[in-house]
């Protein structure tokens, strides 16, 4: 529907209008409207109370006076109080407020086209809103407004700012929605002390968000990103333990002061406390708990689950690095690797073992390159497994007496030397103990210049 043509539904209200006329000396009480009051109340009929709408019937009424009013030009409509309404497929082409407003029954706008800015701050909607396939081509204001059923933005175009600051959603659907610019999710000060959830349900899966934004301190018990694009997005003091990330590109998303917290239900996931790789089970993503809800004998849809969380962590890992905040970049690599070993495990053939295998060696020699202390315990656990073979066996000569009896300090010695190829020749293995001294020294030299690249690595990030 178009503005500008004729509503039969108007026309028959304009033509009741004239045999019950507004009364001509009195202005409608509200403090938002100058209109005139609606037959023997203080109230023109956008601002009548609930009851005296429903008593009189006036629903109808209301919503055909409100259309009449956009289409004359009107553009102030505050802190009305209105029921059923039905604003889709219209252009507008004048700014409209509909701030402190009160929306009962349902309220459609799908398919409209909003020229110039559209605000509908401090208003409540107490009712399923749509807002689905508009276009809103200047700013949008929907601040300190709460949304107490679902709101469908699904494929709506923002292309002017969007605020949303102080907002309060059950259920928000803003699938394939488009931000053309910034826009700003946040929540109330008084709900983020008393941890009230910003959105209940927040499905931003398939958005794009060309021009940034901010969902900083937003709470999100459950969270959908998917395929979108977040690019410039901000999450700080977010706690993103139930908000999914698999497919969206967010290499410069702010994620530096987002949070990861560990839930109860999550102690039965005992992979959570592998020694080899996890040293921070709060760093755990929702992806990775849903591919471990898969059953078992599910090899196949397991394996892809945990390949769409290692491509998670990735995602996650290159948009803190490109923070600068490496030490949590670090900590979600160890994540992403663990993930491919998972998924190498549900894969069926040789070189996948094979590379599960690897996968496991390179963790416990280095924990994917991230723990230098772990080369180093490493170093000593050799060193000392090395000593006590010379020992039990007497393995090590000096001055070329086959016979010689050496002492466990000896041996400890002749183990660190060998190790770090040293060599200072007072004492040598014996016929038997060659290759192991040689295998030693081989291990040493390695281990060495993995705590070195491993090391350096850490310096100087």
């Amino acid at each position: 529907m178009d503005v500008s043509s004729p509503d039969p539904g108007i026309e028959a209200y304009m033509e009741r209008k004239k045999n019950k006329p507004y009364r001509s000396d009195g202005k409608c009480s509200s403090e938002h409207c100058s209109r005139i009051c609606h037959a023997d109340n203080s109230f023109c009929i956008l601002h009548l109370p609930e009851e005296i709408k429903d008593t009189l019937e006036l629903w109808e009424e209301t919503n055909n006076f409100l259309r009449e009013e956009i289409r004359s030009g009107e553009s102030e409509f505050k802190g009305m109080i209105v029921k059923d309404l039905d604003l889709s497929n219209s252009t507008y082409s004048q700014r409209l407020d509909f701030s402190h407003t009160s929306y009962l029954g349902s309220f459609l706008c799908t398919g409209s086209v909003f020229k110039l800015p559209f605000i509908a701050k401090d208003s409540i909607f107490q009712c399923p809103s749509d807002f689905s396939d508009s276009e809103f081509r200047s700013d949008v204001n929907f601040s300190d407004s709460t949304f107490n059923e679902i709101a469908r933005f699904r494929h709506t175009r923002f292309l002017g700012n969007s605020s949303f600051k102080r907002i309060s959603f059950t259920h928000a659907n803003f699938h394939d929605a488009t931000f053309a610019l910034k826009c700003n999710f946040s929540p109330k000060h008084e709900d983020q002390t008393d941890q009230k959830p910003t959105f209940l349900i927040a499905d931003f899966t398939g958005a794009q968000f060309e021009g940034g934004g901010s969902f900083d301190r937003c709470i999100m018990p459950n969270g959908d990103f998917q395929d979108s694009s977040i690019l410039n997005l901000s999450f700080r003091e977010v706690n993103l333990d139930r908000v999914r990330f698999a497919g969206a590109l967010m290499e410069s998303t702010y994620l530096s002061d987002s949070e990861w917290t560990v839930e109860i239900d999550r102690k039965q996931y005992k992979s959570l406390h592998d020694f080899l790789t996890v040293y921070d089970p709060r760093l755990i993503i929702r992806e990775e708990l849903e591919a471990k809800q898969l059953p078992d004998e599910e090899f196949e849809e397991k394996g892809e689950a945990y390949k769409k969380a290692e491509s998670t962590y990735r995602r996650i890992k290159h948009s803190l690095a490109n923070e600068g905040d490496y030490e949590k970049a670090g900590e979600f690599y160890i994540h992403e690797m663990r993930m491919k070993r998972m998924r190498y495990q549900c894969s069926i053939g040789f070189l996948a073992k094979w590379n599960y295998f690897w996968n496991i060696l390179y963790s416990w020699t280095c924990g994917y390159g991230e723990r230098p202390k772990r080369v180093f315990l490493n170093a000593l656990l050799m060193i000392i497994v090395f000593t006590l073979l010379y020992y039990a066996g007497s393995g090590i000569s000096k001055d070329d007496d086959e016979s010689y009896d050496p002492s466990l300090k000896e041996c400890l010695y002749f183990s660190v030397v060998t190790f770090t190829t040293l060599g200072y020749g007072d004492y040598a293995p014996k016929s038997g103990f060659q290759l192991i001294a040689v295998f030693e020294a081989f291990f040493g030299a390695f281990t060495i210049a993995l705590f070195v690249l491993v090391f350096g690595r850490k310096v100087m990030r």
